[in-house]
């Protein structure tokens, strides 16, 4: 019996997630994530200049919570590991024209 392999292209949050999930859940799984940028994150990126002085933050800069029981775990499990691991970062300010989020959602 062969391993069942997967395919999966784009190394962004969805990309990467997927793979990760998938690799907890089907650990004989052999998967390979193809991306065609020089690194992975997809619209979440950030640009340096030439000389390394300056930067700035590209695309998606924040992630949309939806509080559901699954949706907490996930958080709870998943986004606290990249976290913990410097791939996000917190994010605890105010968004300009953010409507306040809907805790029953």
């Amino acid at each position: 019996k062969m391993a069942a392999k997967l395919l999966i292209i784009g190394a962004g949050a969805t990309g990467s997630l997927t793979a990760c999930l998938l690799t907890r859940s089907i650990p004989d799984l052999s998967i390979a994530v193809w991306e065609k940028a020089r690194g992975t994150g997809g619209r979440m990126t950030t640009y340096r200049s030439l000389d390394s002085t300056d930067h700035v933050d590209l695309g998606a800069q924040y992630i949309t919570r939806y509080k559901t029981p699954f949706m907490e775990e996930l958080k709870t499990q998943l986004f606290q590991e990249l976290i913990d691991y410097k791939v996000l970062i917190a994010f605890n300010g105010t968004i300009e024209d953010e409507p306040p989020v809907n805790e029953d959602v």
